[in-house]
């Protein structure tokens, strides 16, 4: 008995490196396999298939043995012994799953390799977990002298799951990346293989076999069935709640991990209190209560859910906001809908395997066919019914299965409250609508797609300004942000000499990709969600639709796997913005993303990566560009647009460096003419205003980047420290502009080169962008609501360069907002006006027709 209590926590570290494990070999495969929804359930599903056949194939063996701490030893070291192997096996299986994948497989055969290629490469370790509980189970059973003891195994097993789930993701691999991640874990079962050696094994084989315990076990056929569909229905329910969730919780790589530790240590209370409380209850009667309540459970928290925007925003404020609120909050929902649920789930799954346990095994097989129930439930409920029958509906059948479990005869009609309750409960669950996206003030949503990874609608103002809007969480372009979403694509595209084609990472409302059309002939683009894609229509004309052969031309995929499967090479590559918070988003600025891209450039390609400055730390940002210039030195950054709430940086590189020569611009316009009006309705008519976009020289910008750690696929940082930022929400005061406008001043040489022929042009460059910096720090100044110093650098601006007209227009329209309310300041900005630029008629114009001058 003494012993029972260090087996316990040998069993709790074995748990930490078991969710551990799952934890990082879904990332390490997702670079590999892709990001896609399908691709990486098929990992958790390969890893639970793993689990069923160790645990089937294993548990008689391991249950007749005399030794089964020896047994539990040994399988903790294959488990670390295959662990360490993987940091070697995985990146190979990642090369073999790309080349069978392909550039663009059909659903079947993408999920399919993202199934057989982690179940056959994690087959060791995971068929050794799979045994470990049959095997702690017959050790411990000896130990204590009774067979009652699978509740408490599984409660202490599964809480150290949580406790893997957040050391893993919260401390070890920021801190360490992947590998260490997976050599630290290893070395959790090595040790947990010497303590069972040294302590609880040490003479087990002089211990009697304790016998089965139960009167009223059911038929196997009975106890098998409700095995498979608990396991189905827990997991189904768990993945239809996180998606509902993801539509407002922030979906950073902490979202998840917030959600599945509660799940997790709800399950393991409810295990632990079966253990304490029902060990010895008849079987009938307790499992059709235990399952009544789930679904009464289970129903209760769909209701929650329907207010789950409500409740997470009321949390977060709670607790504070940042990333420690953030994700408190994000516990605390999940606790309101799983809480409940996971208490019943954990004492009806030990009540089930309690139940299977026999003198010759029993528990593994029960363990095994409750995962092979939980391995169908990702592509169940996952990929058919959400997409087919919506979120709620789904979460619905996954409540109200549970009833189908109540054994027929087992309870008196009084104890069928339950069931009774979840008439209304029901009712009013299916009352609910569990799609949280809502449109912006004064609009109105006019097309929705419930996809497998997220919601998807598209919003209309009273304008009829469009935007394509992702869960509740992201905008990802339309016709409100025509112009900057189009200068995306012609300031890239006007670097590049002779472009002939062009891929674009990312489609959002498609006018990014649409403008490219004015360049080139052939473009592809990249789109990881399907119902992006059949939403193209609704930003026509504007994304130019009609130019495109939506089959062939837009691809649904994830967009490092395409680069890295295409065999095409590509004149100019463009990557959109990726929200850098996001889970996953992290992958796409990684060094070997980076340099999978470089092989996809042609001959003198270029590559420009936009970056969303308004969601990124300084830190990140210089993390990111760090990694860029590692791949490709001597980069420039360009702004997309001169807005300083969301202001936008392209880093641009070539694979041979470019000096402009004079007749760049006009050159590059010379075969396509028609281009030069769609680059005047985006400000970009001549050489100054496209060079003056250049914010950064090469010089410039390794300076910022500075020496330090790079973003990998090993250890990607901006997944685990971009959401520190990203929990504070979006910085639109321009600060951040502000910082790097003070950092780099780019020399315009540096771009048109030092020739005499260009000096002159050179000069006027240097005082465009002087000019441009001064109006931005203009803007920032109004946006903090210093109006008086505001106006002052913008006359600044003014007079610095008489190319840059934004400053003077910007002026004008300032002055036509103030007339009516402020005449006096109206008349006073005029007359600067007129005095900074003489030369400029609107000035004296206004003076004379709004003030008589």
């Amino acid at each position: 008995m003494a012993r029972a209590v260090p087996v316990h926590a040998i069993f709790f570290f074995s748990g930490v490196a078991g969710l551990g494990y799952e934890l990082v070999w879904t990332r390490m495969f997702a670079t590999g396999l892709g990001h896609e929804f399908p691709a990486m359930l098929a990992v958790v599903a390969a890893f639970f298939a793993g689990l069923a056949i160790g645990a089937w194939a294993l548990d008689g063996v391991v249950s007749r043995s005399r030794a089964p701490g020896l047994w539990y030893a040994g399988l903790e070291l294959v488990i670390g012994g295959w662990a360490l192997a993987s940091v070697v096996v995985i990146p190979a299986l990642n090369s073999l799953a790309a080349d069978l994948i392909g550039l663009d497989p059909s659903p079947a055969r993408h999920w399919l390799v993202a199934f057989t290629v982690p179940l056959v490469g994690l087959l060791p370790a995971t068929t050794a977990m799979g045994a470990t509980l049959p095997a702690m189970e017959r050790l411990v059973a000896r130990l204590k002298g009774s067979g009652g003891v699978v509740g408490g195994l599984y409660a202490v097993n599964t809480a150290g799951a949580v406790a893997g789930v957040l050391a893993t993701t919260f401390i070890v691999m920021p801190l360490a990346g992947f590998r260490v991640t997976v050599v630290a874990l290893a070395v959790i079962n090595v040790l947990c293989a010497a303590a069972t050696v040294l302590g609880p094994a040490a003479g087990e084989r002089e211990r009697a076999p304790v016998a089965h315990e139960l009167d009223d076990t059911p038929p196997a056929w009975r106890l098998t069935a409700t095995l498979l569909v608990t396991g189905l229905l827990g997991i189904g329910y768990e993945i239809t709640c996180v998606r509902v969730m993801a539509q407002v919780l922030e979906n950073t790589v902490f979202s998840f991990t917030s959600a599945l530790a509660v799940y997790l240590a709800g399950t393991a209370a409810g295990a632990a209190l079966y253990q304490r409380f029902a060990g010895k209850t008849r079987f009938a009667p307790l499992l059709a209560l235990l399952v009544q309540w789930l679904a009464l459970a289970c129903l209760v928290g769909i209701v929650v859910l329907g207010s789950s925007r409500g409740l997470y925003a009321s949390c977060r404020d709670f607790f504070g906001g940042g990333l420690r609120g953030s994700v408190a909050a994000e516990m605390m929902l999940a606790l309101l809908v799983f809480g409940p649920p996971t208490l019943l789930m954990g004492a009806t799954f030990s009540h089930l395997v309690q139940a299977a346990r026999g003198a010759r095994g029993g528990v593994g097989r029960a363990l095994a066919v409750n995962t092979i129930g939980a391995s169908l439930a990702p592509p169940l409920f996952g990929i058919v019914l959400i997409p087919l029958l919506g979120m709620k509906v789904t979460a619905v059948i996954a409540a109200l299965g549970y009833l189908a479990l109540v054994p027929a005869g087992a309870i008196a009609v009084r104890r069928l409250v339950p069931t009774a309750l979840c008439l209304p409960a029901g009712m009013a669950a299916i009352s609910l609508d569990l799609v949280l996206v809502t449109a912006p003030p004064g609009a109105r949503i006019i097309a929705l797609r419930q996809g497998v990874m997220a919601v998807v609608a598209v919003t209309e103002d009273s304008q009829g300004g469009r935007l394509l809007k992702v869960n509740d969480r992201f905008f990802m372009g339309g016709t409100v942000r025509s112009f900057a979403d189009r200068r995306q694509a012609h300031i890239p595209l006007m670097l590049h000499p002779e472009p002939k084609n062009a891929l674009f990472l990312g489609v959002g409302s498609g006018i990014t990709v649409g403008a490219a059309t004015d360049h080139v002939e052939a473009v592809r683009a990249v789109e990881l969600l399907p119902e992006v894609v059949e939403l193209l229509g609704y930003f026509a004309p504007g994304n130019r639709l009609e130019r495109f052969d939506v089959e062939r031309d837009f691809v649904v995929a994830d967009a490092r796997r395409f680069v890295r499967a295409a065999d095409e090479r590509f004149d100019v590559i463009v990557a959109d913005l990726f929200q850098p918070a996001r889970d996953g988003s992290g992958a796409l600025y990684t060094r070997e993303h980076f340099e999978a891209i470089a092989a996809r450039l042609a001959d003198g390609g270029l590559f420009c990566q936009w970056l969303p400055v308004h969601q990124l730390d300084l830190d990140t940002l210089r993390l990111i560009v760090r990694t860029f210039l590692d791949v490709f030195p001597g980069s420039r950054a360009f702004l997309a647009h001169f807005n300083v709430q969301t202001p936008m940086l392209g880093l641009v590189t070539r694979t041979t460096p470019e000096i402009f020569p004079p007749d760049w611009y006009d050159r590059r316009l010379r075969e396509r003419p028609g281009t030069r009006q769609a680059l005047v309705e985006v400000a970009l008519a001549d050489e100054l205003s496209l060079f003056g976009c250049l914010v950064a020289d090469a010089e410039a910008l390794a300076a910022f980047a500075g020496p330090g750690p790079l973003n990998t696929d090993d250890h990607p940082r901006v997944l685990f420290e971009a959401p520190a930022f990203g929990y504070l929400g979006d910085r639109m005061d321009g600060e951040h502009l502000r910082l790097l406008l003070e950092a780099w001043q780019p020399r315009a040489d540096s771009l048109v080169g030092t020739q005499p022929a260009r000096a002159e042009f050179a000069g006027r460059l240097d005082r465009f962008i002087a000019a441009r910096d001064l109006f931005l720090h203009s803007s920032i100044a109004d946006v903090r609501g210093d109006r008086d110093g505001a106006i002052e650098v913008l006359l600044e601006s003014v007079r610095a360069s008489g190319d840059f007209r934004t400053a003077y227009i910007s002026g004008l329209q300032l002055a036509s907002q103030l007339r009516a309310s402020e005449p006096a300041v109206s008349r006073e900005l005029l007359i600067a006006l007129r005095d900074a630029r003489p030369e400029a008629p609107q000035a004296p114009q206004l003076l004379r027709e709004w003030f008589g001058e």
